[in-house]
């Protein structure tokens, strides 16, 4: 393919219009047009762009599109794998907790066995369930990688709403994390989820800084003369 039809593609792909993804550029339509038409190409800097955009390297974008479709597979598949240990983890941890504060608060061990049992099929289901949303969820978003306030505002939203996210859910689980101290007292379990909540929106703050930086950092070697 050459780099026309390999922009239409990755364009169509991503579910763009011309005008959205001119926009994007901060070009005009038309521009794109010429582009995908092969009637011009844009000049080396913007090519740069447009491969970060599309999460592909300059090569693959005027070359053969089938490198980039086997490079975003692996990546996937990549993500996936992290995903499924990150995830297995956090939930042997919530059971861990879970079945700990049964045990204590449960004096009847025969009764552990069945409630173990439902434990263990909520937790298959929580994971199926998780696993198909991230799969949904876990597309390539073309960020506005102009040097401009509007690309700015763009990227900082995009960052706190990532991270309010991440947020939200640690707000959730954190009770879960901690139900074991329930038998301790309310006061203390109470205790235990402001502190494990304060101590994950520190970390929070730090990594949304650092993933910011990073992206700006990125849109100035991007859009530099």
């Amino acid at each position: 393919m050459k780099f026309n039809e390999n922009l239409k593609y990755l364009r169509k792909k991503e579910g763009l219009t011309q005008e959205e993804l001119a926009e994007k550029l901060n070009v005009s339509r038309q521009s794109v047009t010429k582009w995908e038409g092969g009637q011009s190409l844009p000049d080396i800097e913007k090519v740069k762009e447009i491969a970060y955009m599309f999460s592909v390297s300059v090569d693959t974008l005027i070359g053969d599109i089938e490198s980039k479709t086997t490079n975003k597979i692996k990546k996937k598949i990549d993500d996936i794998g992290w995903f499924v240990f990150g995830f297995s983890v956090l939930l042997i941890m919530m059971l861990t907790s879970i079945y700990n504060f049964l045990s204590r608060t449960i004096q009847d061990e025969d009764a552990m066995y069945p409630i173990t049992g439902v434990m263990i099929i909520i937790a298959f289901l929580i994971f199926v369930a998780a696993l198909k949303a991230y799969l949904k969820n876990n597309e390539n978003i073309i960020l506005n990688m102009k040097d401009t306030k509007e690309g700015k505002s763009e990227r900082i939203k995009y960052i706190v709403k990532k991270y309010m996210v991440v947020l939200f859910y640690e707000l959730i689980s954190t009770p879960i994390f901690k139900i074991e101290f329930l038998s301790a007292g309310t006061d203390v379990f109470i205790k235990e989820v402001i502190r494990f909540v304060a101590m994950g929106l520190v970390l929070d703050l730090i990594l949304a800084v650092s993933e910011y930086i990073n992206l700006e950092r990125k849109v100035k070697k991007l859009n530099k003369d």
